[in-house]
């Protein structure tokens, strides 16, 4: 099987979890993986599809990585477009592939900030930036339906991990004494384990009755200030957890702060159903698991 993104935190965790299960991910990227592409130029280095049965497509510019400007803004919609029409179009010109699925990545920002509302697969779309990224990349991802391959489109949430992410985003200030509770901390954060979401992802390549989307997050949603407290608990310190008002996040992010304002209590009853076990389905079990060392 084949995975973009492969080099990034959450790639870096699914390949491991792939060759654990007895498979043999190759890794595609820009320069360092086992084969390359050229986004720029559309095509993917030669024999990239050879023996391939499975796309995994993690690919695309980092949401948080840089403040939002239009050009931002831009390239984290045309990374997602553009890497998946490359897939697209490499599949059309091997007639002769042997790719049978492909498990696409998304985000709960489909949905837009939602409230107090549960959401599963089948509410609608938001209409904010985000949410316009998601739909974008799905749309993308829907396209390779008609070339006969089983489509899976993985909704993240909140990824919980101690190399990147939200999380050493949220823990920086507890050396100080100081959480903060975002714009008052009542909006609803889905997260998940990184071990965990990379088991749905390989959960998703094994089970081929699985199509459409899918909450790849935990079963647990938590409000933002209540994530906090279970983090200073998971992590023993002692600190106050204070309000950081909305206009100064804004002040601070710009329209980047929409991204931590967001309110998405996303059900993952859908994959349990399907028969996902979680190793991790509390977010306290979650962050104990990540700083017990």
């Amino acid at each position: 099987m084949l995975v973009t993104g492969g080099t990034g935190m959450i790639g870096q965790y699914l390949v491991r979890a792939l060759r654990e299960r007895g498979h043999t991910p190759r890794v595609l990227s820009r320069s360092s993986g086992d084969v390359q592409w050229d986004l720029e130029a559309g095509i993917l280095s030669d024999g990239a599809l050879d023996g391939v049965d499975a796309i995994v497509h993690l690919a695309g510019a980092g949401i948080a990585d840089k403040r939002w400007t239009e050009a931002r803004k831009k390239a984290i919609i045309d990374s997602r477009i553009r890497s998946t029409e490359v897939l697209e179009h490499a599949l059309r010109a091997k007639r002769d592939h042997t790719v049978r699925s492909f498990i696409s990545a998304s985000a709960v920002g489909f949905y837009g900030s939602r409230g107090d509302e549960v959401l599963t697969e089948e509410s609608t779309a938001g209409d904010d930036f985000l949410a316009k990224v998601a739909v974008a990349w799905e749309q993308a991802a829907d396209r390779m339906q008609p070339l006969g391959l089983r489509v899976v489109k993985m909704r993240i949430g909140i990824v919980l991990a101690r190399e990147g992410g939200a999380l050493p985003e949220m823990a920086k200030t507890l050396p100080l004494g100081v959480a903060g509770a975002l714009g008052g901390g009542k909006q609803w954060y889905p997260t998940v384990h990184v071990e965990d979401l990379a088991q749905q992802f390989v959960f998703a390549l094994e089970h081929p009755e699985l199509e459409g989307p899918y909450h790849a997050v935990g079963p647990e949603p938590i409000r933002q200030k209540d994530l906090m407290h279970t983090l200073l608990d998971a992590t023993g310190r002692s600190a106050v957890v204070m309000p950081v008002p909305e206009f100064g996040l804004r002040l601070a992010l710009g329209e980047m702060a929409d991204a931590v304002m967001m309110s998405s209590r996303c059900s993952a009853e859908k994959l349990e159903a399907a028969g996902f076990a979680f190793r991790y389905p509390t977010v306290s079990a979650q962050l104990k698991a990540l700083y017990r060392d």
